[in-house]
């Protein structure tokens, strides 16, 4: 994973997103099992605080379809719209309904695929949620690698 992390090929196109050379924040792994019938927590629409623009690659590591939760993103225009009119706070959680009459169902852009599907996403621009895997489906195996920039909020 840190090989990939370190690619030149992955840090110029980070770099050039972010307009400098990024900090490499967290290399993680998420195994996700379907859990309680209520979404909660990283499985509710937010934006994700850390800075104001990050990239985080996202590599599938299992097959993931719509049944085992897949990252779910709204796109960054739309996510700016829902932002200004929920008069949104970075890092909350939205649940579902709160959304109705703003979004719709073809807003959600899930990454969906087979192992080795990669995604790169700004999570602070872009509303996104994950893991909510439905009951009797395989879990989710995916890693994330997350580039800051050397000003983030979660940096000393």
């Amino acid at each position: 994973m840190l090989r990939l992390a370190l690619r030149p090929d992955i840090i110029a196109a980070v770099s050039s997103y972010l307009g400098m050379v990024p900090v490499i924040a967290h290399l993680n792994v998420f195994y996700s099992t379907a859990g309680a019938d209520e979404a909660r927590s990283s499985q509710l629409f937010h934006c994700d605080a850390d800075a104001t623009s990050q990239v985080k690659i996202f590599v599938l590591c299992s097959e993931v379809t719509p049944a085992n939760g897949p990252l779910t993103l709204l796109d960054a225009h739309t996510s700016r719209t829902v932002r200004r009119r929920l008069g949104y706070h970075f890092g909350g959680k939205i649940k579902d309904k709160r959304l109705t009459g703003l979004i719709n169902e073809t807003d959600h852009h899930r990454i969906v695929g087979q192992p080795g599907t990669v995604c790169f996403v700004d999570t602070t621009q872009c509303f996104h949620f994950g893991s909510r895997v439905e009951r009797g489906t395989a879990p989710r195996l995916v890693t994330m690698i997350q580039y800051l920039t050397p000003s983030s909020f979660m940096l000393p």
